[in-house]
């Protein structure tokens, strides 16, 4: 009696300890990492399992699985049956699954096995990944999505204490950048168990980084969507009138690009080209420039760099003016919006011609003029309507003219440009303290024919213009 009854409590536990989930051999393991997609393409998919145990290897043997549900935890989509065991089975050992699209566009990130179904991508706003054995036992779940997950959360006790993973990570499974969804808990050796999905998962800080059982590792490329703009504030220009374009190049992440190239071949109808920069939210460029831009920049994540591109358009020019700037990320940095890298600006050149005007004096702040003063103060913007005066055409599109300038008390510039548009950079006369200056041009008038000078000087200085025509363009 006491033998058989020896024999009964050994054979017990011969059973509790193979019913243990300490001596499984592939039950202790986690759902480590997951992206629904990599910049957009939702076709690229990479799921990582990690070993909370050793000896948790026996995934093919077992014919474990990975399985995808919908938003209501329904309609189950199996990515994977295991077909084989993986050789590593140290604790923390990762088993890398990617998608056959996830394999050709990352080689140097060699999945373990690959999906034979991808996670249908409307699951990927909220759904729920979960790892079983072949009779639907749950051992891990992960569910996103916050409250737009309406399924259950529920699975084995085995790697989680209470059988509820739940809540579900707030966000969606990202797919439209880089990054990965993450188990961020503490988690050194990977024997973590669950507590909830919402407390243990975030999105990792940079790209991606995936590791397969056989310890080689790769993160994502970076990433940015660099964009750029370009325009000069009007859709029309008149030949032998100065220019400026202002581009901006722009990174809207989510990651830093450095040695980025911003480009503009100058037209051969713009003489004179030459261009500043600056930049904002880290962005840097190269601070002045003549000719052609090509400038390496550095854009981080928000940040931005501005040109002003100056020039003056050939008195001979005719048609149409299109000038192109682009930004280009360097290699090693992916933009998953290419077509925002192009801008380009047009205006139509006006088939004008020139009639001369015996030379008038049309402005003078001194007095004696047409229009006359006061004297122009430093910092002041003032319009002159100069169209149906001397001679000119009340339609005239531009004037050529000189401009001169006398008993300035401080030393500047005064520009010259169409009423009504933004002070330009360009000036178009410089001049010290007290010097009597003068300098041909040629000025676009808006539609209602006045053109505005403004007084580059300090605040309470002034000095007095001379505005002489002596023909317009028409």
């Amino acid at each position: 009696m006491r033998k058989r009854l020896s024999l009964l409590l050994l054979c017990n536990l011969t059973i509790v300890l193979l019913a243990s989930p300490a001596f499984a051999s592939f039950h202790l393991m986690k759902i480590e990492e997951a992206v629904g997609g990599v910049g957009g393409d939702t076709s690229q998919q990479a799921i990582q399992l990690r070993m909370r145990l050793a000896g948790q290897n026996l995934v093919g043997s077992n014919q474990s699985r990975l399985i995808a549900r919908d938003a209501a935890g329904l309609n189950p989509v199996t990515l994977i049956v295991f077909p084989s065991d993986v050789a590593n089975s140290a604790q923390g050992s990762r088993i890398l699954v990617v998608s056959p699209a996830f394999a050709s566009a990352h080689p140097s990130i060699p999945g373990d096995f690959t999906m034979t179904s991808v996670i249908p991508s409307s699951y990927l706003p909220a759904g729920r990944l979960t790892f079983e054995d072949s009779v639907g036992t749950i051992y891990w779940s992960l569910a996103w999505g916050g409250s737009g997950y309406t399924g259950s959360n529920l699975g084995d006790l085995t790697n989680d204490a209470d059988g509820n993973f739940g809540p579900p990570f707030a966000s969606a499974l990202p797919s439209s950048t880089n990054r990965g969804l993450l188990f961020t808990a503490a988690d050194p050796t990977g024997a973590a168990a669950s507590t909830t999905n919402l407390a243990d998962y975030g999105l990792t800080t940079g790209a991606a980084v995936f590791r397969n059982n056989s310890g080689t590792s790769g993160a994502l490329p970076l990433q940015a969507d660099l964009s750029i703009t370009k325009t000069d504030g009007q859709a029309s220009a008149v030949p032998g009138s100065p220019i400026t374009y202002t581009i901006v190049a722009s990174n809207a992440g989510p990651d830093t690009v450095t040695g980025a190239t911003v480009a503009d071949t100058v037209p051969a109808e713009i003489t004179g080209a030459f261009f500043t920069c600056s930049g904002t939210g880290g962005g840097t460029c190269t601070p002045v420039g003549s000719g052609n831009i090509n400038d390496t920049v550095n854009l981080p994540a928000g940040g931005t760099v501005t040109y002003s591109l100056m020039g003056t358009i050939s008195a001979s020019a005719r048609g149409s003016l299109g000038n192109t700037a682009t930004v280009a990320a360097p290699n090693g940095v992916t933009d998953p919006n290419p077509a925002n890298n192009s801008a380009t600006d047009t205006d139509v050149l006006p088939g004008v011609d020139f009639f001369t005007v015996a030379p008038c004096r049309v402005v003078d702040t001194r007095g004696g003029a047409p229009l006359g003063g006061p004297v122009l103060q430093g910092q002041e913007t003032r319009a002159f309507t100069v169209a149906g005066l001397c001679g000119i055409s009340a339609t005239a599109k531009a004037v050529s003219l000189n401009l001169a300038v006398t008993q300035s008390t401080s030393a500047g510039n005064v520009r010259l440009f169409p009423a009504g548009q933004t002070v330009p950079n360009i000036s178009t006369i410089n001049y010290t303290a007290g010097q009597t200056r003068a300098n041909n041009a040629i000025v676009v008038l808006n539609p209602s024919g006045a053109m505005s000078a403004f007084a580059g000087q300090p605040a309470g200085t002034m000095v007095h213009v001379i505005i002489d025509v002596n023909g317009y363009f028409e």
